[in-house]
């Protein structure tokens, strides 16, 4: 304690004078202060040293920065805020009064005294409501009391905290270091839960626990552990108010009672409502019983039996109904105001047959339909991977002609209404395209069109006249045909192209992305302004995520073209659009669009759930990759991020179910993420090991094999096999660059020169190693964009070529993404290069949390920074939370680089301390991972293992 007060006297003196410490809760210390400029007494409230540790400061000051605004008479405002040395702090002026807590702990407080300090809070609530702010930590503490009037303190900072410190990327009960975020004993039901999305029915709540323990002199979940606390909010009414105050008037019971519903819409919607309800009581007389306070026998507080069920109909709300969940998630609403919008009728586009030579044609026919057919909003159309994947599970090939018989089956699977078939014949010189609408309950025949063509290049004429009749067949409205614009200028005018794209979706729909990309590029060769082909090349490239500078100007060439493509195709352009500039407040907006109009659509579900995933918001992302299964099963997307959402919050039960139902998934990789997903998580790499050199025996596909060796050429540097690792690259990794994307060296070669700073702790050789990259970059011709350019400079930072990193960083500017982490993760490794730790911790706190699809990342840079500064306990914060982390996809992220460092150095502090068990754990741990190590580590690997001796012999 001493340490901090002399270490802000030394940095804010010139700024504050600090009295003395008042003492503070979970989230802060507080002191007493005389700000100098203005002569006047201020609180300053200060983050203890292992939380700020893991603060992702820039989130931090903007949610205080943003709460700053509240200006209200029962309010408390924040003046100020600031970082120093690594030390975050506010202030707010300082009241000269007592806490409700003291009030309370004084005597019995009057039931117009209590509706007083309930209406001055529920006053405060109301305007920051309004402004957008939930105070989220409602407690006696928070409210403090000046004459005759209460205000209320420290609005916004649970948010502050909980937005930048928590792995979950929000509000959370409890940040990734343990730290409680809100006060369980007066914590909201959903914040117990771990929901992230907060609304002002959380402080309604917590209000009325305030009040209820005013009335009664009793807090219904005060003195428990604060486990049991947050399991009791979410599981366990309290007693009516008037079993413990027999004089409290009926009313205030009820107001009370629901104002503490567990379920959301069950309370008043607003602190207003509250206030409403409060006034209404007071003009009946309902609240002029004087006060008395009534006990149980012996003086103590009766408690009303557990509530069963209620809780857990609260947890399960989030993961029922998916459909209708996710729209209303989308739209932001309650069951009360919000309405589904009418999900449009399925139809199947099914083959045509072909008498024609060129079989090819009837495919295209068939794509075309399906694409026009997608302008109606009278219908929507079965993707081809919702095709694919049914037709699977019905144990039917995928790329299976869907004859009448096949296609009715596919029907009742898919809940479609109907489906179209028909034949392309010739005619003459010329074609007679011929279809039928058939419904899928009874097969019959709903509808009989024919249309000719005199020639091929009257086919897509044909086909556009033919489409408009099904339309016209399904109910749409004449004005709506009128108004859609012709086939060929929202698809193609050259049948050849048609042809290549409709091969191109053959492909996607078996799960072929590679053969399919080389389809719509060579779609793409006959017509440049295919808008559905570059979406689709998009599609494929990004699936494979190979060639960035491609896969960006495939999307920037549909985005450009996107008045060409149908509503729906359009919106989801729009979406990748947005993804690959880094807008991913954009992104989920298209796909919030995207579900308005088709409320089932995978695509919208599927990506929207994995932003969620990438922010850490679990269990937001669940429901959404739910939909997204039902909406398209077997899919594999859903599937793997809905098993690591799982392991990432240690539900066990969906971990199993999901692992049962892996035979299902329509992909070879299911069996793969299921093992290997599971022992990242762990932190199991060996088992990871032999399940990859067993998979790359099999030879297996390039879809399959590309993702496991980079995996296993990871792996092998995690594991301190550097030898092995520069073996495969320049084998195995090298053909497959070569052969699909030949930029995948330079983040190898990176990646080599990376891990010899971290394992043998070479700079020059990975300089040595660096320069010779650099060569090959400048000869390779490769776009900006596929150059590796961020990373290259980060790893140039970390071997100390400063000039060269920061040239690097400069000319990538137009690289970097919207939240400048790669700017800053580069600046912390350039700081620490240049010894000076304190600025390299301001940047890497910038880093943790911000990248958004590693919570964790960032973490080993900050642990470096401040054991270069010498603070110990940070450093074992910060490696403890990274270790604790269990989503697969942030392992890897960072364990690759400082897993092995982190274990040795906690073991190694640990045994500073004399924490026997604790270090030989850790040292166990970096034995178990560095055991099959190259040579040259083995002695370093022996070390650590005579220490272990060491440590037993002394343990006994």
């Amino acid at each position: 304690m001493s340490d901090l007060l002399a270490d802000l006297r030394a940095q804010l003196g010139d700024r504050y004078r600090i009295e003395r410490e008042l003492g503070g809760g979970g989230m802060s210390r507080v002191f007493v202060a005389e700000e100098l400029a203005l002569g006047r007494r201020v609180v300053l409230k200060v983050l203890p040293p292992d939380m700020a540790a893991t603060v992702n400061t820039d989130r931090f000051r903007r949610e205080v920065q943003f709460v700053a605004r509240l200006q209200h008479p029962h309010i408390v405002p924040v003046l100020a805020t600031g970082e120093d040395a690594g030390t975050l702090w506010y202030s707010m002026p300082y009241v000269d009064g007592d806490t409700l807590r003291g009030r309370m702990s004084a005597g019995a407080m009057t039931v117009r005294e209590v509706i007083t300090v309930w209406r001055d809070m529920l006053d405060a609530l109301s305007y920051a409501h309004k402004a957008g702010v939930v105070h989220r930590d409602i407690k006696p503490d928070n409210v403090l009391l000046s004459g005759r009037h209460a205000v209320v303190t420290d609005f916004g900072i649970a948010k502050a905290v909980a937005s930048a410190t928590s792995t979950d990327g929000g509000s959370a009960a409890l940040t990734g270091i343990g730290f409680v975020v809100g006060t369980p004993a007066y914590m909201a039901p959903e914040q117990a839960a771990g929901m992230t999305e907060i609304d002002p029915r959380a402080d309604v709540y917590s209000t009325a626990l305030v009040a209820y323990e005013m009335f009664t002199g009793t807090s219904p979940f005060g003195g428990m552990t604060p486990a049991r606390a947050l399991a009791s909010q979410v599981q366990t009414m309290p007693a009516a108010p008037r079993t413990l105050r027999v004089d409290l008037p009926p009313a205030i019971d009820a107001l009370l009672m629901r104002c503490l519903a567990k379920e959301l819409d069950d309370r008043p919607a607003s602190a207003d409502a509250v206030l409403e309800a409060l006034d209404a009581i007071d003009t009946a007389g309902g609240a002029t019983t004087p006060a008395a306070q009534t006990k149980g026998a012996g003086g103590a507080a009766r408690t009303a039996p557990a509530s069963r069920g209620r809780g857990i109909a609260f947890l399960g709300v989030a993961l029922a109904a998916a459909g209708v969940a996710t729209w209303l998630l989308m739209k932001g609403g309650s069951t009360r105001t919000a309405s589904a919008p009418t999900e449009r009728d399925l139809l199947i586009v099914a083959s045509f047959a072909h008498e024609a030579k060129d079989s090819s044609y009837s495919r295209a026919v068939s794509e075309a339909l399906r694409i026009d057919l997608q302008q109606s909003p009278k219908v929507r159309v079965a993707e081809p991977q919702l095709v694919a994947r049914t037709l699977q599970a019905m144990r039917v090939a995928p790329d299976a002609e869907l004859n009448d018989s096949l296609a009715r089956d596919l029907g009742r699977r898919t809940g479609a209404k109907a489906f179209v078939t028909g034949a392309l014949r010739p005619l003459g010189t010329g074609y007679a395209i011929t279809a039928r609408l058939v419904s899928v309950a009874d097969g019959s025949e709903v509808a009989a069109l024919r249309e000719p063509a005199k020639s091929s290049s009257e086919l897509l004429d044909a086909i556009d006249r033919l489409s408009k009749a099904l339309r016209e067949q399904a109910g749409e409205s004449v004005s709506s045909l009128r108004a859609s614009p012709a086939l060929p200028s929202v698809t193609t005018a050259s049948i050849d192209a048609l042809v290549a794209y409709a091969v191109a979706t053959e492909y996607m729909r078996n799960g072929e992305q590679f053969l399919a990309s080389q389809q719509y590029e060579k779609a793409l060769e006959i017509d440049s302004t295919f808008a559905s082909a570059w979406s689709g090349l998009s599609t494929a490239l990004s699936n494979m995520q190979v060639r960035r500078a491609d896969r960006d100007r495939a999307v920037l060439r549909a985005f450009n073209l996107r008045s060409k493509l149908p509503p729906v195709e359009r919106l989801k352009i729009e979406s990748r659009y947005h993804s690959a500039r880094g807008e991913f407040t954009e992104e989920m907006a298209a796909h919030k669009a995207l579900l308005a109009i088709e409320p089932t659509n995978y695509a919208a579900l599927n990506n929207l759930g994995r932003l969620m995933m990438g922010q850490g918001r679990y269990a937001e992302a669940e429901p959404l990759l739910r939909a997204a299964l039902v909406s398209r099963p077997g899919s594999i997307a859903p599937w793997e991020m809905l098993y690591d959402a799982a392991l990432a919050r240690g539900d066990s039960a969906l971990v199993d179910s999901l692992r049962r139902t892996s035979t299902s998934v329509s992909s070879p990789r299911a069996p793969i993420a299921v093992a290997s997903d599971r022992a990242a998580s762990a932190g199991d790499y060996t088992s990871i090991a032999k399940l990859l050199d067993s998979i790359l025996a099999s030879k297996p596909a390039v879809d399959v094999q590309g993702p496991a060796a980079t995996r296993r050429f990871t792996l092998q540097l995690l594991r301190g096999q550097l030898g092995t690792a520069e073996r495969d690259l320049n084998g195995a990794l090298s053909e497959l660059a070569a052969k699909v994307d030949p930029s995948a060296m330079f983040e190898g070669a990176a990646n080599l020169a990376e891990a010899r700073i971290v394992a043998l702790d070479d700079s020059s050789g990975a300089r040595a190693r660096l320069a010779k990259l650099e060569t090959l970059v400048a000869r390779s011709g490769a776009a900006a964009e596929d150059q590796k350019t961020l990373y290259r400079a980060f790893v140039h930072a970390r071997a100390g070529n400063v000039a060269q990193a920061r040239r690097m960083l400069a000319a990538a500017e137009p690289l970097l993404p919207r939240d400048t982490t790669w700017r800053n993760w580069i600046g912390g490794e350039i700081a620490l290069a240049e010894g000076r730790p304190a600025d390299a911790v301001r940047s890497f706190r910038r880093v943790l949390g911000a990248e958004l699809f590693c919570t964790i990342c960032g973490s080993g840079g900050l642990a470096r920074s401040y054991d270069a500064l010498g603070q110990r306990d940070s450093v074992v914060a910060i490696y403890e939370k990274m270790l604790a982390n269990r989503d697969p996809e942030a392992r890897w992220g960072e364990d690759v680089f400082e897993r092995a460092r982190a274990l040795k150095r906690l073991g190694e502090l640990y045994e500073e301390r004399g924490n026997v068990a604790q270090a030989i754990r850790r040292y166990r741990e970096f034995v178990e991972l560095w055991k099959d190590a190259d040579p040259a580590l083995q002695p370093v690997v022996q070390d650590v293992r005579e220490r272990i001796v060491q440590l037993e012999q002394k343990r006994g």
